[in-house]
């Protein structure tokens, strides 16, 4: 069940948003413990900075700490950050997973799908050696927005015979789902999942193509 304080929590981690996407195409997504009001995790154990040095969303760095946990930052353009109440954020820009396309009907800005489930995997991925070392067991808050794409199109899934889907383009500033309560990072593939399948949704499509 989604409280006011993890409400509250959330809208001000994002309120830095802007200064961080400086008007580029931008990906947050996020896993926030319902116990938000505690300080669960011990960011000096290097354990758990391992932990995030191998992740997939990083690229070998080890996190250094900030004002209310650690981060990776080394990387223009990606902030990976774990409080120390157990919230686990990734930010990062979509410009290189956005091309541009010129055809007959015009041109389109395809968003690549397949990046977009990679990032959300490697968070709920993460999201399950942090918790499953720190000792959270508690449902967790899914967040994920994407800002700055208006005008960027994503293409269904092939059909039967091998044709690319029709590309749906969404036409406002922003993208923002509602965030949706986890059970469980016991098996990561199956919150990630779901939030891929709204986002999915949220585009139009009754089968998700970040799936």
């Amino acid at each position: 069940m989604l409280t006011t304080r993890v409400t509250e929590f959330l809208e001000k981690r994002l309120f830095g948003v802007p200064a961080f996407a400086r008007g580029q195409p931008t990906l947050t997504v996020s896993l926030t413990p319902l116990l938000v009001a505690r300080e669960i995790v011990a960011t000096k154990n290097q354990q758990l900075r391992e932990i995030i040095r191998d992740c997939s969303l990083n690229n070998g760095y080890m996190p250094a700490p900030y004002i209310s946990g650690l981060e990776v930052r080394r990387v223009a353009g990606m902030w990976l950050r774990l409080d120390r109440n157990g919230h686990l954020d990734f930010w990062v820009d979509l410009t290189a997973d956005i091309d541009r396309v010129k055809t007959s009907e015009g041109s389109f800005l395809p968003l690549s799908a397949s990046a977009v489930g990679g990032y959300v995997a490697g968070l709920c991925t993460l999201g399950k050696k942090v918790y499953d070392h720190c000792g959270i067991q508690e449902p967790l808050i899914a967040k994920l927005d994407i800002w700055n794409i208006k005008g960027v199109s994503v293409r269904g899934k092939r059909g039967s015979l091998g044709f690319p889907g029709e590309p749906h383009i969404w036409s406002s500033e922003h993208l923002n789902l509602d965030p949706v309560e986890i059970d469980s990072l016991q098996d990561p593939e199956n919150p990630s999942r779901v939030i891929l399948q709204r986002l999915g949704e949220a585009f139009g499509f009754d089968e998700s193509p970040f799936l």
